[in-house]
Order: structure tokens, then sequence, then C-alpha cells
């Protein structure tokens, strides 16, 4: 990774050749071929918005311009998977914190929440963890029954689809009848699996989830590898999905280090109406130097800037609590009093658990075969077997960050786009119902087949004699291991987003309110996930004889926890205390714009013509799952909404180009010299056999 990186960084021409067939090869255009006036723009080119842009875009006759408030695409890490949690505190993070939680967040400085959110082309889809995950059907009647008409599953299923290019082959009991495919956002199931990872879902096989495609209809609860949004290897964002594909159409102008500081309004015909919007250009720095701009809006602003910054640009333009705008000094042009409202998010507690394995450097020469008993090499031997003729490498079973960065990682990751490097460990999950009156399922239980990495683990700020051991085992590259995450999937707190200044480049106040429900049904319902967790780890012959002890994060003030804490898991006040503690979010707020608040079931806002909010803001409440797909879904069916409206043709198809490893062989080819590449690929089983 050292090498490749420095080789991008002092070879400009061989860097920007490489990255345009990582990246998505979307260019920004130029300021000066900016027009001052489009039909639609687009305000944010994260997982909902650049689907919006692109797919008004297949309509010729209509000119879209997409802003976006970050860069392109071009950061190499964005690209390889496994690098994903080296993403955070970058320049393409917002890198917001949360007001200080009083209910948890014990373990952590200040008591407060880090929220990575994307700021770049693709945005968070850039720099999340890739997971696929629908939801249930549920969900979305759910949504309808609370009045989003249109919402419900029946009329979103399609929506999903229309987007999705699955690659996952049969046997990863992927559903094909409920698969899409040829469409821009590929999706895919890493191979080959992970030893862990299929021992995970043998495990929740034991305790009676079967192994089910959980982006079906008809499984609401059970358990399944992830699909991923990867493409041959490489992140499969939006702005690579849908950007790439409508990179061609002269009518979609895009444009980057574009800060929205206020969508503008005025009366017409009496009705409040958006017509455009004000504009602050250029990269992040001093203010002084920005360049501002208008762009008028001939049909429609769509505001796609995400669960956090959706309602701050709304609350900047005058729109939002009449008080809490003259709190800042904003003129309100309309009192919506729930925008910033009813903010959710999912909130996760993490269990490491280091591996029943030696710790030692692995090399790529020689299969590892440091399990202890005969019976674990026997499984090891048999799902090579199974996996004869498609490997290139024996050692599969890859669970520590020395692996991630050899050499032979590297290169089967950059020829073959496989390995280590091309998934974010992130790699299984469990849908369950822990509790049984809830209607919903409302426990998820994925499993990274790695210990964190130590940036990811940093970047939370935890207390000093929290968590020492396992931020040292983090930092180790030689500990091999596994962390299970509980996930909250339907809380019942709820908090809020609100503006800190009248300065769009302040960041807005973040409240989530974790755990302040009244009956403490979210402390009670993660008490019961971590129990799920650590049973699925101790209690069955899967994991259990590949797990060694807990990964110690010791909650110093109180007790004194062994290695292995299982005397402890039945203990009610120590179970409390590791969610008080080391509860944190996984990254998926929603619904501070949601509909019937703050906008209607077109997604137009209340009170305000020709002005939509298209992203996860405008869900009525979580869906049982990571986010990112249902918030792709929401940009789909907010663009048709946009289209039918106006009467807009798609003439432009959206496709994604053929599986193909050409871009990989090229890179290689132009980096390294024609003559060196052609000698490595023809010796591969000598160099790394």
């Amino acid at each position: 990774l050292l090498y490749f990186e420095c080789a991008l960084n002092h070879c400009h021409s061989v860097g920007d050749h490489i990255m345009g067939n990582l990246g998505s090869r979307v260019k920004s255009t130029k300021p000066r071929s900016l027009s001052d006036e489009y039909d639609f723009i687009v305000i944010g080119a994260g997982s909902s918005g650049a689907v919006v842009a692109a797919r008004l875009s297949q309509d010729p006759a209509v000119t879209v311009l997409l802003l976006e408030a970050g860069p392109e695409d071009t950061k190499t890490e964005i690209h390889v998977p496994a690098a994903c949690g080296k993403l955070q505190h970058t320049e393409i993070d917002w890198e917001y914190y949360t007001e200080p939680q009083k209910n948890c967040m014990k373990g952590f400085v200040d008591q407060k929440s880090f929220w990575p959110r994307g700021k770049v082309l693709g945005g968070c889809s850039a720099i999340n963890f890739m997971a696929y995950v629908r939801g249930c059907p549920a969900d979305y009647d759910s949504w309808a029954a609370q009045g989003a008409k249109g919402w419900d599953y029946l009329n979103v299923h399609d929506y999903f689809i229309r987007s999705q290019d699955c690659r996952a082959v049969p046997t990863n009991k992927v559903d094909e009848k409920y698969q899409g495919y040829r469409n821009p956002l590929t999706t895919s199931v890493k191979q080959p699996y992970n030893l862990i990872a299929e021992s995970f879902v043998e495990a929740c096989g034991e305790l009676g989830f079967p192994e089910v495609d959980l982006n079906s209809p008809g499984h609401e609860v059970g358990c399944s590898l992830f699909q991923h949004t990867i493409r041959d290897g490489v992140r499969c964002s939006t702005a690579k999905g849908f950007l790439q594909a409508a990179k061609d159409h002269p009518n979609l102008h895009i444009l980057t280090n574009a800060h929205v500081t206020k969508i503008i309004t005025e009366t017409r015909h009496g009705s409040l109406t958006a017509t455009g919007v004000e504009v602050a250009i250029g990269a992040a720095g001093s203010k002084a130097s920005l360049q501002k701009r208008v762009f008028k809006a001939c049909c429609e602003v769509v505001c796609s800037a995400g669960a956090v910054n959706s309602p701050q640009i709304l609350n900047l333009s005058g729109i939002g609590c009449k008080k809490d705008l003259a709190a800042v000094g904003i003129d309100c042009v309309l009192d919506l009093p729930q925008v910033g409202q009813n903010l959710q998010d999912h909130l996760y507690v993490g269990l490491g658990y280091k591996a029943a394995f030696e710790q030692h450097e692995r090399t790529t020469r020689t299969p590892n075969r440091s399990y202890h008993t005969k019976e674990q090499r026997a499984k090891m031997d048999k799902l090579r077997a199974d996996q004869k003729g498609k490997l290139k490498f024996k050692n599969i079973d890859a669970v520590c960050a020395g692996d991630g960065e050899s050499f032979g990682s590297l290169w089967q990751w950059f020829v073959h786009g496989k390995g280590p490097l091309s998934s974010s460990a992130y790699d299984a999950h469990l849908i369950a119902r822990v509790n049984e009156d809830s209607e919903l399922p409302d426990m998820q239980v994925g499993i990274f087949c790695a210990v964190p990495e130590k940036d990811l683990v940093e970047n939370n700020r935890p207390r000093e004699g929290f968590m020492d051991e396992f931020v040292k085992d983090c930092h180790d590259k030689r500990v091999q291991g596994v962390s299970l995450i509980p996930v909250l999937l339907h809380p019942k707190s709820r908090g809020f987003i609100k503006l800190k200044s009248s300065d769009p480049f302040d960041a807005p106040i973040i409240d989530p309110r974790y755990l302040s429900d009244k009956g403490d049904h979210d402390l009670k319902t993660l008490m019961k996930g971590v129990r799920l967790g650590h049973k699925i780890i101790k209690s069955t012959e899967a994991m259990s004889a590949l797990v060694d002890y807990k990964i110690g994060s010791k909650l110093v003030e109180k007790y004194e926890v062994p290695d292995d804490d299982s005397d402890l898991i039945d203990n009610d006040a120590y179970v409390e205390d590791l969610v008080r503690h080391f509860a944190s979010t996984l990254y998926h707020p929603t619904s501070t714009c949601r509909i019937g608040d703050v906008v209607d079931s077109e997604l137009r806002v209340l009170g305000v013509k020709r002005l939509r909010v298209v992203d996860a803001s405008i869900m009525p409440h979580l869906p049982s799952g990571n986010t990112n797909a249902p918030a792709i879904m929401v940009g789909e069916k907010g663009a048709d909404l946009i289209m039918k409206a106006h009467n807009l043709k798609a003439q432009h198809k959206l496709v994604a180009p053929p599986p193909s490893q050409l871009d990989y062989y090229i890179a290689m080819a132009v980096l390294c010299g024609v003559p060196t590449f052609l000698m490595w690929y023809l010796n591969t089983y000598f160099f790394l056999l």
C-alpha cells in the first residue's frame, strides 16, 4: 500500500490514469462552463442525490446541476474496501460530534459520539462499510400505515431492483428472483468467503436462525452473508455506479467544492416558491477565498444533503421552527417546527474477541496451520477443497491487519479484485426479534472478521483506562480476532438537529438523545442483544472453537472483569454498564424531515412550491438494517416522482459495465511498466506459491 500510494503521489499522470480506472471517472464541471440557470438543481451528490441527478439527466430535454460540498472521489482509500476505516477524519468527512449524551457514551471523552458523514462525490456511500441491506417488507408497510402513501413494500420493491446490478453467485443463498441485474449499482458477496463468517452463519443456525436471503420478501429474521456495494473488488459508491453511468450526459453539470449556504425562496401568486440556491464555491480553507454564486432553478430544487445537512440547509433558508431560527438571527419565511426533529439512529455495542489462533506473522506462501484442533484444520481443508480452482491464495482466513497489508494481498486485490483488501471484513449478519411483542425485527448482530481498525476505535475518543487493552490489540497488526456488533434496530428514543448559529459553515447541533426513552426499552433491548451476541460466540459449536476470549474493554470503576466475562454476562448491572459505557453510533441517522411532518408522500416540502427533500431524512422510521440501500431506493423513487410530475422521458439508459478485470491489468501495466508487468503475470505461481 505504501508503494502504491507513493507511486500515485509522485507519478501524477500514472496516478490519474489508475484513479480513472478505480474511481468514478466523474469530473467536476469547470465554473466558467456553468450556466446561471438550470431546470433542476440537486443539492448533495450522496447516496440519494447522485441517483436523482443521474436519473433526471436521462431526459436530454432538461438541464441538471448537481452540487457537492466535497471534492471528487479521487482519494485512493475510497476505492479499496478494506481501507474504509481510514476515511474518517479526512478531507472527505464532515467530522461531526454530537452533544454530550446523558444516558450513555460514558466510556468516551465528553460522552460525545463521533458522526462521520461523507463530504465527497458519493457521499456516505463513498466512506461507509458498503453493506447492502434493504430491510424487511414490514418496514415499508409500516411507513405507509403512518401516512406515507405509496411507500409500502409493493410500491418500493421495484426501486430496489431498478438500481441493482447483482453479481452474487447463487451458492450464496441469494434469491435471484428478487435481484436486479445490469443496473448502475453493483452488489456482490465476498469471494472466497471467510471461514469465520461461514462459521458465524452456522452458529446462528444452531440457535434456530436459518440462512436466508434477507433482501428478499418472506424472510424477516435469519442470517446471511452480506451483499456489499463492491464491483470487481472496488467500492461501488453511487458516484461510481450512477454518476459514472451518466458522465457523458451533456445536460448534467456537476460542481464539487460547492457549499450551499441557502435555498432562495420568494412569494409568487401568494405561495412561497423555491427559485434557486446560493453557493460558496472553493476548496475548504479561508472563507474569504470562496466565490459566491447564485443558480436559478426553473423547475425544482431538490435537497438531498442527508439527515444532518438537509434540515440544516432548510433552517439556513428560513424554513423551520420560528423560535429556534429567531434565536440564531435568521428570519423565518415558513414556520415548520418539525424540521430537524424526530432524529433516529442505530445504536450498537461492540464486542471484541480474540481468535483461537496463534499470533504470528503469516505469509502468503504457506497455508495457515495454526489452528489448535484437528477438527478446525479439517474444516479449513474442506473449505479450500470446495473452492479448488477458484482461489489464487491458500490463506483465505485473513483476520489480522498484517495479512491485509502484505504485498501478496495488494497483488491479489489489484490484479484479481479479491483477497483481504476486497472487503470491509463486515462479512455476515443476523436479523432477529429479541422482544416477543415487537412488530418488527428489533436486533441485528453483525460480525467483523477482524480486530477493528485502530483509527475506528480512536476516532470515538475512548476515555483513558476504559479501552486501553482493546486499543493496544488494535495497534498490533498480528492480532487476529473478530468483533460482534449487536445493533438496536428500532429505537424509541428521539433526538433533534438545529442550528448552532447563522453561519452556514458552522456544524449544527446534533443531539440523538440515545437511551432517553421512557421505560428504558432501548436499554433493555440492547442488553438482550449483547447477550445474544455473546451466546453466538460462546454457546455454539461453530464459533466457540474459533474464539479464545474477549478482548478487554474493562469497566475499571466497578468491576474486576476477567479476560472471559461469561460469568458476568447474566449480571444485569454489568451488562447495563457495558451498554451505557460503550454503545455508539452505527452511522445511520434518519427521519429529520420525515414524511407527514416536513414533506408529503411525494417528498414536496409542506408549504413551499418547487422544493423537495429526497434522502434518508424523509424516512418515517429506521429500516430493519443498514440504511444505504434504502437511501438509494429513496433516490430512485424520488427521481421517478419528479419525472412523472414534469412528464420527463428517460431516453438514456444507466447500466453497469460488464464484469471485467481489464482495468486492473491496464493500471498495473502503466504503474510497473509493461515488461515488468508481463514478467510478474507469467511467473505468478512461482512468485507467490
